[in-house]
C-alpha cells in the first residue's frame, strides 16, 4: 500500500512539475506579446522591397500618361507614338500589378503601415489599369482622333493615378524609414539608460 501512494504522491508531484512551466509560459507569452510586434520581420523587409519597385514603376508611370497627356491635348504625335508609350503605360502597371498581388498575399505579416499603402494603392493600380485599357480600346478604333475627349479623358485619368500612387508609396516609405529610425534612437535611449 505504501509503494501505490508512494507512486501516488510522485505523480502529483511530477504533473505538479509539468503544469508549473505551462503556467508560466502563458503568462510570460502575455507578457512578451505586447511589447513584440504581429508582424512578420522577414515579410516586412519583402515589403518595403516590393513598395520600393512600386515607387520606381510609378515614377516612370507618371512621367510616360504626363506625355501622353502633353501630347494628346496637343495631337502633336503620331497615333504608333502614342501607341507604344501606352504599350509600356501597360507594361509597367502589370509589373507593379505583380507586386501589389504578392504584398496582398502577405499582408497579414506586414507592418501596419504597409497594409496602409497597399490598402490605398491597389484600387488606384486597378484604375489606371481601367483607363489605360479604355486609352488603348480608343486609339486602336480611332489612330486620327487623339485630340477628342474620349482619349484624352483616360490618359487625364491615367496621369492623375499615376501621380498619386507615386506620391502616396514616396509617402509611406518615408513614414516606414522615419518609424525604423525612431525605433532605432529609442533602442539607444534605452541602452544608454540601462
Amino acid at each position: 500500500m505504501r509503494l501505490t501512494l508512494g507512486k501516488i504522491g510522485w505523480g502529483v508531484v511530477g504533473m505538479l512539475f509539468l503544469i508549473t512551466p505551462l503556467g508560466a509560459s502563458a503568462s510570460n507569452k502575455e507578457v512578451k506579446s505586447e511589447n513584440v510586434p504581429t508582424y512578420n520581420w522577414g515579410y516586412a523587409e519583402e515589403a518595403s522591397g516590393l513598395l520600393q519597385e512600386i515607387r520606381g514603376l510609378s515614377q516612370q508611370l507618371a512621367e510616360d500618361t504626363d506625355y501622353l497627356e502633353h501630347h494628346a491635348r496637343r495631337n502633336q504625335l503620331d497615333w504608333r507614338s502614342h501607341a507604344a508609350r501606352l504599350a509600356q503605360v501597360r507594361t509597367d502597371n502589370n509589373a507593379m500589378g505583380k507586386h501589389l498581388q504578392r504584398l496582398q498575399e502577405i499582408h497579414s505579416m506586414i507592418a501596419p503601415w504597409q497594409q496602409k499603402a497597399v490598402d490605398r494603392i491597389v484600387p488606384k493600380a486597378a484604375a489606371l489599369a481601367d483607363h489605360t485599357e479604355a486609352a488603348i480600346a480608343y486609339l486602336n478604333d480611332n489612330k486620327n482622333r487623339m485630340w477628342t475627349p474620349a482619349y484624352g479623358d483616360p490618359v487625364s485619368a491615367m496621369a492623375e493615378h499615376a501621380e498619386t500612387i507615386r506620391k502616396d508609396v514616396s509617402m509611406f516609405l518615408d513614414y516606414g524609414n522615419a518609424s525604423d529610425r525612431l525605433r532605432g534612437l529609442e533602442d539607444q535611449i534605452e541602452f544608454a539608460g540601462a
